[in-house]
């Protein structure tokens, strides 16, 4: 899918480590028809031939394979580049057990042209906790951090951060890079569209 009506370019980027392939799978049927490209990158997943195998049918992802668990924050760093070296606008970045909604990107492209917009994320529906977000009036909402699964960023805003800090393994990676687009005075808002399906953890309310 190529967004010719907005002009822009977008991508996908997926961290995987040992994943659970029957949810991947369900991940990226989501997300693949809705961007131009989608990348994986596999943090040293001991099954990463059966995750292989089961997205061949997916004819244009593109695979970057560490032997090692390099963490989210490298991860992340290598799919930005890959985004500012082939001309990617926006990206959008799952978690591997993340499912977005069909119209996901779609409704983000609404908002492409907010003034100084960095990054954007949506309302979520959690696996296991029926909870619903708090209402937010009008189509979006000023948010002060955004986290990395269903984040929709502009590949613009980023170049004019350090990117992400490679330092960092998995806690705070989402916090840091959304503290630098504010410092380069970017906006992130959160928009008014249940977009993902989302897993914060196992639990059940008691």
């Amino acid at each position: 899918m190529t967004n010719k009506s907005a002009n822009i370019k977008t991508l996908c980027g997926i961290v995987t480590f040992n994943s659970d392939v029957s949810r991947l799978v369900e991940n990226v049927s989501a997300a693949y028809p809705q961007v131009d490209k989608l990348i994986i990158f596999d943090n040293g997943s001991t099954n990463i031939d059966a995750i292989k195998e089961a997205l061949r049918d997916f004819k244009n992802i593109h695979y970057f394979l560490s032997k090692t668990n390099q963490g989210i924050a490298k991860a992340l760093f290598e799919i930005m580049e890959y985004a500012k070296n082939n001309n990617y606008d926006w990206v959008l970045t799952l978690d591997d057990d993340s499912v977005a909604k069909p119209n996901l990107v779609e409704n983000y492209i609404k908002y492409i042209n907010v003034n100084s917009i960095g990054a954007m994320t949506c309302k979520m529906e959690d696996r296991n906790y029926p909870m619903n977000e708090k209402d937010i009036k009008g189509n979006y909402e000023l948010v002060d951090t955004i986290i990395t699964s269903g984040c929709f960023m502009s590949v613009d805003a980023y170049s004019k951060t350090s990117g992400y800090d490679v330092n960092l393994f998995i806690d705070r990676v989402d916090t840091d890079i959304c503290y630098s687009l504010v410092e380069n005075e970017y906006k992130l808002i959160k928009i008014n569209y249940v977009g993902l399906l989302h897993e914060m953890g196992y639990g059940k309310i008691r």
